[in-house]
């Protein structure tokens, strides 16, 4: 059965070619490949584009604190390793222990590291409890009701924090105002198309479908970063006086969002470097320390010994000390596969449209607030039949 009987549409329209090419445009639909994951692997493909770019390099006369790179991903931002609570909690250990409270992260970096965007954080609500009182937060911080990454917020986000970063950064490093930079993206079904992103010199280009096999922030950056905040969200652990269910559910959004920003903060712009050159091969700005070291099978290992090495600290009865090695690396890449972006079946877009979701602005998942009553609506709760004998009694009275 087709969209416009469930829809209930008895008039049908007519569309031109123009007029949906057009649609497809404004809401960034595009049609996904379904041989992808082939060519992601496909290193000629690499080698071909990886010409081109370097052509787009030179003929825009870009110097690698021009050029940058954004990829979201997912956070799965107070989950624990699987096996953390088993035995403590009994039942309830399941459930609690794969938190999947979510946000998207964008990473966004130049190719030489010297300057590390601002996270842009997508949450699901406008207003999180968390955030009472706050005046300023260490990223960008926007919301969707699913946490996902549509066109709208892309647009906003590189119009007006991307565009105005890079002039900044630009005035800073004493570079001319007409200075080019390029934006490197994904082949992301949401993103609007590149003639969209475009602001002087500034401008946007998509990579093909090799990107996961070229992309910088694929090339162990995200991976690193992830690994920062899985450290720093154990160390906290480990120092809490409260157990292991209190610190989680106590652990907010914005605890979150500070421990991202300090885990980005802590990525080396040497690691920014290195992540290029799978696209950039023949850059100048490559340091001669080993390959090997670099390979995120190793930085996996590292990371996973540096966290067992703080839950060495954690007392006998803590079931983080507990866990080993391969525990950790699964818990690093929990949210590895994690989609940032949705995409809607027939069924689910018919949905939207005649149930539509109520706005959020609170956090679920944040304790409620207690519901405040004058001490009149007290008694009425605590003892209704006194409270109506004494409301009969100042009745006659009068």
């Amino acid at each position: 059965m087709s969209l416009c009987d469930e829809i209930k549409i008895t008039d049908r329209c007519t569309f031109s070619e123009g007029w949906l090419r057009n649609f497809k445009q404004r809401h960034g639909i595009r049609k996904r490949d379904v041989s992808a994951d082939v060519l992601s692997a496909d290193v000629e493909a690499a080698e071909q584009y990886s010409e081109l770019f370097r052509n787009l390099v030179e003929q825009n006369k870009l110097l690698p604190t021009q050029i940058y790179n954004a990829n979201e991903t997912g956070l799965f931002w107070r989950c624990l390793p699987n096996s953390t609570v088993a035995g403590v909690m009994g039942k309830m250990a399941k459930c609690f222990q794969l938190n999947r409270n979510r946000v998207t992260v964008l990473l966004c970096a130049n190719a030489d590291g010297s300057h590390k965007m601002k996270l842009f954080v997508i949450g699901k609500f406008k207003e999180p409890r968390s955030f009472k009182n706050t005046t300023h937060l260490p990223v960008i911080y926007n919301r969707q009701r699913h946490a996902w990454m549509t066109a709208e917020l892309f647009k906003d986000w590189f119009f007006n924090h991307f565009v105005p970063a890079i002039k900044e950064n630009f005035g800073e490093k004493g570079l001319p105002d007409d200075s080019s930079a390029v934006l490197l993206l994904d082949n992301c079904g949401v993103y609007p198309p590149a003639s969209e992103l475009v602001c002087g010199n500034i401008f946007a280009t998509y990579l093909p479908d090799i990107k996961s096999f070229i992309q910088p922030m694929d090339q162990g950056v995200i991976q690193n970063f992830k690994q920062f905040y899985r450290r720093t969200f154990v160390q906290r652990l480990v120092n809490s006086d409260c157990s292991v269910h209190d610190f989680q559910a106590s652990f907010n959004l914005k605890d979150a969002i500070y421990t991202a920003a300090l885990a980005w903060k802590n990525v080396k712009a040497d690691t920014i470097r290195k992540a290029w050159k799978a696209l950039w091969p023949a850059s100048m700005f490559l340091d001669d320390s080993s390959d090997e070291e670099f390979e995120g099978f190793n930085i996996a290992r590292r990371s996973s010994k540096e966290i067992l090495a703080i839950l060495s600290d954690a007392s006998e009865a803590n079931p983080l000390g507990k866990l080993t090695e391969d525990d950790l690396e699964d818990w690093i890449d929990a949210d590895k596969e994690m989609p940032v972006v949705e995409e809607f079946t027939d069924e689910q877009l018919i949905q939207s449209i005649f149930k539509p979701e109520k706005s959020q602005v609170a956090e679920e998942d944040e304790t409620e607030e207690p519901k405040r009553y004058t001490w009149k609506q007290a008694l009425v709760i605590s003892k209704p039949a006194e409270f109506a004998e004494s409301r009969a009694m100042t009745v006659q009275q009068k």
